[in-house]
């Protein structure tokens, strides 16, 4: 079965992750983690490109998704987040923990 390339860049995936401070779901766009994504940008600008949304929140509202949030969280916090995406993103069809979503 084809892959269409506007396929590959709406998908969404919606993953937990554990971090020290506690569970979070994130949604992010696996078309976005590209080699150049990940070997000329900053650990920031990747999750802040790759994210969607997540239930990170302040007073209740889903806290913005940019590289300077990401600049500011701890970084525990951050490469958790980074981690598990890049877990995912790498990981089997069969070995993935999150869900699909996008079309």
């Amino acid at each position: 079965m084809p892959i269409s390339l506007a396929d590959l860049q709406r998908n969404k995936r919606t993953i937990p992750v554990k971090t020290p401070f506690g569970d979070l779901e994130v949604v992010y766009r696996p078309g976005a983690i590209t080699q150049e994504a990940i070997t000329s940008g900053s650990v920031f600008e990747t999750l802040a490109t790759g994210i969607e949304a997540w239930d990170l929140l302040d007073e209740g509202e889903m806290v913005a998704i940019t590289v300077e949030t990401m600049r500011a969280l701890p970084t525990a916090l951050v490469m958790a987040i980074f981690h598990a995406m890049m877990e995912d993103v790498t990981a089997r069809p069969t070995e993935r923990a999150g869900s699909f979503s996008g079309r």
